[in-house]
């Protein structure tokens, strides 16, 4: 009766009305058999009853002489009480399909406890969410009771509740008289198994409840990015498909960018302290690892190899995180080159680049798989190769075929395989039963290490790109050239090796010298200035690296570039480029020290724009000692050949030779710096005359390299959606709605056109962009009046022919027939018998 009389004083309601199960508050005191009455509430007076009912539940507590275990929480702060009950929480376990009880509704004694059968209530039957507060639970997934709600964004809760730490191979809680153990986080295995149970469904993870009263769902589930991927993929082709698929990138993209943040943010701290911990798996180059949403993390830093001798993955004696970051980026590139050579068994993981505070991080999706499931390659530097599943081995051999790739023994004795690809690419039978592919660092071959003198490690990150291997390359490439994993015959080895310099050497005789004669000194046609920076922009889409890249040409090869061109203005653009690389370089490491100095270990971007910030203003005032000569010679250690002998000289002033509006332009963009309108429009006026300040820059975002999926599924998806507009503006009856689906029509083929430009440039080795492409124009031609028809039919004339020379199937032959029949027939409609007859031929 005390406790009765304290709610109903204080609350103004009676005590019976309410309990909290299911968002219905039910009388924890009604007699068995009696009819309960029921009250819905919103969410947010939940925590205001809650609170309400703890008071009354440890008033009634204490009038049984059990306060000493009582949890008392003030109503003002919102805190979740610890449940103490021993008996009452096993006996709540018996009746849960989890081993705690979520539930901190107020709990009376064993022996008025009603039945199973009363206690328990169907989310089904209420047509409300279910908005029952829950207890913190470890982020590995068993539930723990912890007096602290608030420190549940540590995985490692046990530390902010005052128990000990648990040691990473086994942790156990105790809960009454039964212990739940949990897996530990440094297993990849264990993680795995809670994210796919037994049958292969995502298991239910139970989440917390705010301090502030509002709450989140009571059970959610680990997403299984690989499984819908997966999943979409097989799906048959059309509008729903390629949306999908758009979106799942987009979401995946966007959740990695999310905890890469604060993963970057506490690379520092000891893993006691940080939010998402560290976990040892992987290979010797695979660097620091993370696992959070379904999603793996690597770390793009450089790895010690071999501890006695102190020697590194990438720099040899010294550290080379850059190089490693050069590496990381080659994983993606290669992923995309193996995807799209288009073998239909082979799977392959989500995966994207992510750049913040001078550090990179790869995020890819958790796949199926362990050390037990691998069945081509190798995981332990090649100690144990793999090649014993003949339909595995088949498929590498017709994806290595596809990219010019040659095959080659790895490994020694009963270890000797041959491979096609490195040899530490790794090919797993999943525990679904598909065959997936990772680790493709090193999948093209490496640059021929003499254009790296005094480096031998190069020869694991200046690798040659997939545009020229596949397009340019007479014959096939050994992945493992000029590498200890060729483990073939020394005739062999010596084959190897000279096909790589073959290669290489018709990049820097050939290609490049082409490229900059008939592409890029032809197209910028007659200079005019840097002045405004619409024209930076314009000239800077020449020398892109997209664009660049179709020819086969790496980014560090502007030396060679600039040597090859005789226009001084030309000249001037591509040595801005290099100083614009160099410095973006330079500022990533400063950040990185930057970051290692920071005892506050705080996650605001402010100190990193600062480093930016300095930097800016050096370059700009202290001209003796930036534009020095180390400057020069960092520059001809990155890009070898980029300045003239005369350039090279300690008297000549480099700062002359170049143009700062562009390296500065390029810079903010490499660094995804914002900085205000004003600021940018002040510079732009007087370069040397300005000075940067910190309330200038805007922000600092994270910089993300996407797969070519976002780019070709949105292409498709538009494509499709424009054809449908376009069979209703000439079927439907009324005339201004016709006008309305042509509009649309237009608008989608524009967009289509984007984002075909941009997987193109994404992927530009890839033989399918081409021919989709010109599906485009296709519809353009259609749709153009007559006299616009000529311009569309040039342009889908050059990626037919573009796609037919590529392909591996008749795809386009019979396109490009049609497409020549067009145009010879237009020429005759104006007159023009020879262009027609030329056409015809």
């Amino acid at each position: 009766m005390e406790a009765r009389q304290f709610w109903k004083e204080r609350h103004g309601m009676s005590l019976h009305r309410l309990s909290i199960v299911n968002n219905v508050y039910r009388g924890p005191y009604c007699a068995e058999g009696s009819v309960q009455q029921e009250a819905m509430i919103s969410p947010r007076q939940s925590q205001n009853v809650y609170s309400a009912a703890v008071e009354v539940n440890n008033l009634s507590n204490s009038s049984n002489g059990d306060r000493q275990n009582e949890t008392n929480i003030a109503h003002s702060y919102g805190s979740i009480p610890e449940v103490t009950n021993e008996s009452y929480k096993a006996q709540i376990s018996e009746n849960n399909e989890h081993p705690i009880s979520t539930s901190p509704s107020p709990l009376p004694s064993p022996s008025s406890t009603p039945p199973a059968h009363r206690r328990s209530t169907s989310l089904s039957s209420h047509s409300q969410p279910h908005w029952s507060p829950s207890f913190p639970t470890h982020s590995y997934g068993a539930s723990v009771l912890v007096s602290n709600p608030v420190a549940y964004s540590s995985p490692d809760i046990l530390k902010n509740s005052g128990s000990p730490t648990p040691t990473p191979s086994s942790r156990r809680l105790s809960v009454g008289s039964k212990d739940v153990k949990t897996p530990s986080p440094y297993s990849i295995d264990a993680l795995q198994d809670e994210l796919t149970g037994n049958n292969g469904s995502p298991q239910k993870k139970l989440v917390r409840e705010t301090t502030m009263g509002r709450f989140i769902r009571a059970e959610t589930t680990i997403r299984d990015w690989n499984r819908e991927f997966q999943e979409i993929a097989w799906m048959d082709n059309g509008m729903e498909k390629y949306s999908k698929i758009e979106r799942l990138a987009i979401e995946f993209a966007e959740t990695a960018s999310t905890y890469a943040r604060i993963i970057i943010s506490e690379l520092c701290l000891l893993n006691s302290q940080k939010t998402i911990k560290p976990i040892g798996i992987g290979g010797v180059a695979g660097g620091i690892k993370y696992v959070c949403q379904g999603i793996l993390f690597k770390f793009a830093l450089d790895t010690i190899i071999h501890e006695k001798s102190q020697l590194w993955m990438y720099g040899g004696n010294t550290i080379d995180d850059e190089a490693a970051m050069k590496a990381t980026s080659q994983e993606l590139l290669s992923l995309k080159a193996h995807w799209l050579s288009f073998i239909p068994k082979l799977h392959y993981p989500l995966m994207t680049v992510l750049d913040y505070k001078g550090f990179r991080v790869v995020a890819m999706s958790l796949l199926p798989i362990g050390k037990d499931t691998i069945i081509y390659g190798s995981f332990d530097s090649g100690h144990t190769v793999h090649a014993n599943n003949t339909e595995m081995n088949e498929l590498m051999q017709s994806a290595g075929v596809r990219m010019k790739l040659k095959g080659h023994f790895v490994g020694t004795g009963k270890q000797r395989k041959e491979i096609y690809g490195p040899g530490d690419v790794e090919g797993h039978l999943g525990k679904d039963g598909k065959f997936y592919v990772l680790d493709f660092a090193r999948l093209m071959p490496p640059e021929d290490p003499r254009r790296s003198p005094g480096n031998p490690r190069a020869v694991f990150y200046k690798h040659l790109r997939p545009e020229l291997v596949r397009m340019q390359g007479e014959e096939p490439v050994c992945s493992d050239a000029f590498t200890g994993w060729d483990c073939c015959d020394l005739q062999d080895r010596i084959q190897n090796n000279e096909a790589v310099i073959k290669l290489t050497d018709k990049l820097y005789s050939q290609i490049i010298p082409k490229f900059v004669a008939n592409f890029f000194e032809d197209k910028i046609g007659t200079p005019k200035s840097f002045d405004t920076l619409e024209d930076i922009e314009k000239y800077l889409e020449f020398l892109s690296s997209q664009r660049v890249h179709q020819y086969g040409i790496n980014m560090r090869q502007l030396g060679a570039i600039r040597k090859s061109s005789v226009c001084p203005f030309v000249r001037k653009l591509v040595l801005s480029c290099a100083i614009s690389r160099l410095a973006k370089n330079e500022i990533r490491k400063i950040m990185r020290e930057r970051m290692l100095s920071d005892t506050t270990s705080t996650s605001s971007d402010a100190p990193f724009i600062d480093v930016f910030v300095d930097y800016f203003n050096n370059m700009l005032q202290n001209c003796d000692d930036y534009w020095g000569q180390t400057l020069k010679e960092k520059l001809l250690f990155r890009f070898p050949e980029i300045l003239s002998e005369s350039e090279r000289q300690e008297d000549f002033n480099l700062r002359s030779a170049v143009e700062m509006r562009v390296v500065i332009v390029v810079l903010l963009k490499k660094l995804k710096m914002r900085i205000t309108k004003k600021s940018m429009n002040a510079f732009m006026e007087s370069p040397y005359n300005f000075l940067l300040l910190f309330s200038d820059v805007k922000s600092m975002e994270i910089g993300v390299k996407h797969m070519h999926i976002i780019f070709m599924s949105g292409a498709l998806h538009t494509l499709l959606a424009a054809k449908k507009f376009r069979d209703l503006s000439e079927t439907d009856q009324v005339v201004e709605r016709r006008a309305m689906f042509r509009k649309s029509c237009k608008r989608l083929l524009n967009e289509s056109l984007g984002c075909f430009t941009k997987s193109y440039e994404s992927s530009p080795h890839c033989p399918l962009v081409p021919y989709l492409w010109s599906k485009v124009y296709t519809e353009f031609v259609q749709m153009a009046k007559k006299e616009y028809q000529m311009k569309y039919y040039s342009r889908l004339l050059q990626l037919l022919i573009k796609s037919v020379n590529n392909l591996p199937t008749t795809w386009g032959v019979e396109e490009l027939s049609k497409c020549l029949k067009d145009i010879a027939k237009k020429y005759r409609e104006e007159g023009n018998i020879i262009e027609a007859e030329k056409h015809e031929l």
